[in-house]
């Protein structure tokens, strides 16, 4: 709900500034033009601002222009719409309107608040962290809006090992692929197994089975899941795939220029997603992967630990953030060479879940099941909740 009145927030901030700029070019008779235009986008700007304030303090939402205000279950995205329909509306004849050619001038924004509005929104998947229970079929989904989780026993042949490849590639499904599982006292074996989880009916959608691996973290870009590196059997690989979620079909990407585990992901921009991984002596590689090309650059991360070989990538807004231990590493998305580094105390282990960035918070839960919160801000590293 938060995500939807967030993208009519963030459209009204981008209409102000092209506002701005196309009347700035103009000569003084079109200043009263700018005046009316801003006086539409900052009440949508106050409102979207009240409304989310309200949904956050009291899970209400105040649908003031077309019904009253009502708890958030209860609201629609036709709902929204109508509200939004009714504010333009609203503004437009009691503060804009003056003269019969009125409506001509102030057409684009009506055009593009339209457009937008009739766009199907689908909630970003961004609000879940999943792993399985080891050597169990027990799935559990971690809610991060409101702090709380729940298993349920999935209808499996076969049960489920840790550091898998998982993700979601939408609200309601869970791609996961690969992991690791006891057999026995000293034994595990490294799983190829790959499907997709429906957690509204706890359906399975079993899919081609993939390279053996894990502790590899996924990413979800353009309908297709990106792997990279891995372990298997306890050794570090460099063989990294692709699986098209259109074509359910797997493809061979190039391969790493060293074997990495405990490889982390995140989309850079349009085409370029960031890794890091470990290789077998502890050396960092952070590296940029050209979806288009299959071609790997490295950034030469300059760091090495031995008896630490976990990694967690966090890109939000225009920063990018390695977390090692007790090291964090932070840069400007354009400039990935020159890093600031940070000693912290932010002790955990193995990733099971994927990290989900949230509102300046990372959110991730380690192989003890305990569920983190790393503030990009402060970079404090919170223990907020264990998972038994």
């Amino acid at each position: 709900m938060i995500e939807k009145i967030k993208q009519v927030l963030k459209w009204s901030k981008d209409m102000t500034e092209k506002a701005i700029y196309e009347c700035n070019q103009k000569t003084l008779e079109f200043r009263s033009i700018l005046k009316k235009k801003l006086i539409i986008l900052n009440t949508f700007k106050h409102h979207c601002d009240f409304m989310i304030e309200k949904i956050r303090n009291a899970n209400k939402v105040p649908i003031y222009y077309s019904i009253k205000e009502v708890s958030c279950p209860e609201i629609s995205q036709k709902d929204l719409n109508l509200e939004f329909k009714n504010l333009y509306k609203n503004v437009f004849i009691t503060k804009v309107s003056s003269s019969i050619d009125s409506s001509q001038k102030y057409k684009e924004i009506e055009d593009s608040l339209s457009s937008l509005l009739n766009k199907e929104f689908v909630d970003e998947p961004d609000s879940y962290l999943d792993f399985f229970m080891a050597n169990t079929k027990v799935l559990v989904s971690f809610d991060i809006k409101s702090a709380s989780f729940n298993k349920k026993t999935i209808n499996l042949q076969e049960n489920q090992g840790i550091l898998t490849s998982i993700c979601r590639i939408s609200t309601d499904e869970i791609f996961i692929s690969g992991g690791n599982i006891n057999i026995g006292q000293t034994l595990s074996e490294t799983l190829d197994n790959c499907f997709i989880i429906n957690t509204k009916n706890s359906s399975v959608t079993i899919l081609p089975k993939g390279y053996k691996r894990c502790a590899a973290q996924p990413l979800l870009f353009n309908k297709k899941i990106y792997i990279f590196g891995g372990e298997l059997y306890s050794q570090n690989i460099k063989e990294s795939h692709m699986f098209d979620l259109n074509s359910k079909t797997w493809k061979i990407l190039a391969p790493l220029i060293d074997e990495l585990s405990c490889t982390s992901t995140v989309l850079l921009r349009e085409n370029e997603i960031l890794l890091i991984g470990t290789n077998v002596n502890g050396k960092r590689y952070f590296l940029g992967y050209n979806t288009i090309s299959n071609t790997y650059f490295d950034y030469s991360l300059n760091y090495s630990d031995k008896n630490f070989h976990i990694n967690i990538l966090i890109q939000s807004d225009d920063k990018v953030f390695i977390i090692v231990r007790n090291i964090i590493f932070v840069t400007e998305a354009n400039n990935l060479r020159s890093w600031k580094i940070t000693e912290k105390s932010c002790v955990h282990f193995g990733i099971i879940s994927q990290v989900v960035v949230r509102e300046n918070k990372a959110y991730f839960i380690d192989s003890k099941q305990d569920v983190f919160m790393f503030c990009l801000k402060t970079f404090h590293m919170s223990n907020i909740l264990k998972i038994a």
